[in-house]
Formats: structure tokens, sequence, C-alpha cells
């Protein structure tokens, strides 16, 4: 979905409104802004969880993307999502792997290969919970 601000940029040149000022691609996780010497500057967001969030807004609450984008507020919001997300997943993976105690064995046995299997169902299972209640809302 392309979400446009109200707001257009106007080209003397041309004699009229050439774009709005702000763009978003919420299926490519793409914020293009364009500023009134019309040029124009991409922020790409390329973590999975963000074009989830910006595609679950699209469809379940439209107003305030639409709200965001007006304001100018897009990237703003998206990097605060982007660093709250990484580091609830984050905390709550050392919490499990301190109270495992399958983890600290391996851990200390020097099994790397496990130690990685544990951290990574250990991160299935915080994205899932966190995506709950911070993507998916």
């Amino acid at each position: 979905m392309i979400i446009e601000s109200e707001k257009n940029i106007y080209d003397k040149a041309v004699g009229k409104y050439v774009c709005s000022e702000w763009v978003l691609d919420t299926d490519k996780g793409l914020i293009t802004h364009t500023d009134s010497n019309l040029k124009a500057t991409e922020r790409w967001f390329h973590k999975d969880f963000i074009v989830y969030h910006l595609k679950y807004r699209a469809e379940y609450c439209p107003d305030l993307l639409r709200n965001l984008v007006n304001e100018g507020k897009l990237i703003e919001y998206l990097e605060e999502l982007e660093t709250k997300v990484t580091d609830a997943v984050n905390n709550q993976v050392e919490i499990w792997e301190k109270k495992s105690k399958e983890y600290q064995i391996a851990n200390e046995s020097g099994n790397l290969y496990e130690v990685q299997r544990i951290a990574n169902l250990f991160t299935a299972m915080a994205r899932k919970a966190v995506f709950d209640v911070m993507i998916y809302v």
C-alpha cells in the first residue's frame, strides 16, 4: 500500500505541484521524503518486523499511518519501534539463557552447536511473544 502525505511539493519551474512531501510504501518498508528543492531522500527499513507492522497498521488502522506520514514523524516512530522490539527480544532471550540449565551446561562444556540451537529456539520464542504485543497492535 502506498500512503502519501497531504502536503505536496510545488515546482516553481513547472508551475505546479509535482509530488507529495512524504510517501510510504508499506510493502517495501520504504519512506521517501522530497524537500522544497525537489531533492528526494529514501529511508529503507529492512527488519522484517517493521514491514509486518506497517502492513498490519495499513490494514487495521491506516489512520495512524496517515497521521504519522502527514506529520513527517513516521521515520522517528519506526526507529523507536525497531529499537524497542530488538531490545525486548534480546532481553527476553538473555533471561531465558540465564535460567536454562540446558543452555548453561552446553555453554560450560563448550558445546557450541547446542548453545546456538537453544539460543535460536529462545530467539524464535521471544520474537513470537514480543511481536504479539508490540508489532501486531
